[in-house]
């Protein structure tokens, strides 16, 4: 799986979308559960410290970001 922001990802997850708007996240956050039903999908507020973290695990691109929201795919298990 690629990333949309970069080709690295790291464990067996991928970044969905990236906003900057909460709305706009939110919408596409459902549409991933939808697409997705058997996968775990997190939406990550980029401004939080954690949140940041563990979605710069999955995307380390993610670390240039200040603000936004990630939407990650997780396959579980």
């Amino acid at each position: 799986m690629r990333s949309v922001v970069g080709p690295t990802i790291s464990q067996k997850a991928g970044v969905f979308y990236i906003s900057n708007d909460e709305e706009d996240a939110l919408r596409s956050y459902e549409l991933a559960k939808k697409m997705y039903p058997d996968f775990t999908i997190v939406l990550t507020n980029l401004a939080n410290t954690e949140d940041k973290i563990a979605a710069t695990n999955i995307d380390p691109d993610l670390g240039d970001f200040e603000k936004g929201y990630a939407i990650i795919i997780l396959v579980p298990g």
